[in-house]
């Protein structure tokens, strides 16, 4: 007969390794991701190199990462790279980059000192020289983003999913970004998504200067809102509207853009 001690040893270690074991295949990733999302700055300011990148995830266990190079007095978009959320195990993210019409692989990992480093091995002829970036940490990543990252995204017509599910996009701390029925560009940041949903959200103008923002805007059952002004559309025709909000209670609402508004998620929040 075995000894009941040396069974509940046997037992006890054995949990202690499997919690340890679930505990870091639960946190790792989205440790990872939380120390790499954002916007970087070189942190050289007259670089001919990269000047900027803007690690996000729009899509659950996807990685973007968007690359901006200085050309003349603006920074031109070089794209956007996308990687799986699993690659962020060793600490490295890896793009293929076409640098100076060579096709390279660059890396992306954190300094002990916190800074984004970015270097490559795979083709010196390039020119491609290792560089590093830091986070503004004086405002959030929502303040941040401004009217050419909005403009760089791909936008669409279709809904954005807020139901009580793994498929909810509408997540506390998700940024949207936008475009309305008159041309403006804006970006919203989910601030809650229980019982009602609030949020608060920027316009800009066609200038990049902020047209109407406001921090808290919650949104009512089933109605019509211009994002403009970020206030319900109260016309009986509803032309002046960007998104309707249906809510048919937390197993199916979602945010759908209207009369040829578009929006996107630019990163998505923590489930």
């Amino acid at each position: 007969m075995k000894s009941p001690l040396g069974l509940f040893l046997f037992l006890f270690v054995l949990g202690s390794l499997l919690s340890c074991e679930k505990s870091s295949l639960s946190t790792n990733n989205s440790t990872s991701l939380e120390t790499f999302a954002g916007r970087w700055e070189n942190t050289i300011a007259q670089t001919t190199g990269l000047t900027r990148l803007t690690i996000t995830q729009k899509i659950p266990g996807q990685i973007s990462v968007q690359l901006w190079r200085s050309c003349g007095p603006d920074n031109c978009n070089l794209g956007n790279y996308s990687s799986s959320i699993n690659d962020l195990a060793d600490g490295i993210i890896s793009l293929p980059l076409t640098w100076n019409d060579i096709p390279i692989d660059v890396e992306l990992s954190l300094s002990e000192s916190g800074k984004l480093e970015a270097k490559t091995a795979s083709n010196t002829a390039a020119n491609f020289e290792t560089q590093f970036f830091t986070r503004t940490e004086a405002s959030s990543f929502f303040q941040q983003i401004d009217i050419a990252d909005a403009r760089s995204v791909n936008l669409s017509p279709l809904r954005i999913n807020g139901s009580n599910s793994e498929l909810n996009f509408l997540r506390p701390g998700t940024i949207i970004v936008y475009q309305t029925n008159e041309g403006r560009y804006g970006k919203i940041q989910i601030r809650g998504n229980d019982d009602i949903l609030t949020m608060r959200w920027n316009t800009w103008d066609t200038d990049g200067t902020t047209y109407q923002e406001n921090d808290y805007l919650p949104l009512k059952n089933n109605t019509y809102y211009d994002i403009d002004i970020g206030k319900e559309d109260l016309g009986e025709a509803k032309f002046l509207s960007d998104f309707l909000w249906i809510n048919k209670g937390k197993s199916e609402r979602w945010l759908e853009p209207v009369n040829e508004a578009t929006m996107a998620i630019y990163h998505l929040g923590a489930y």
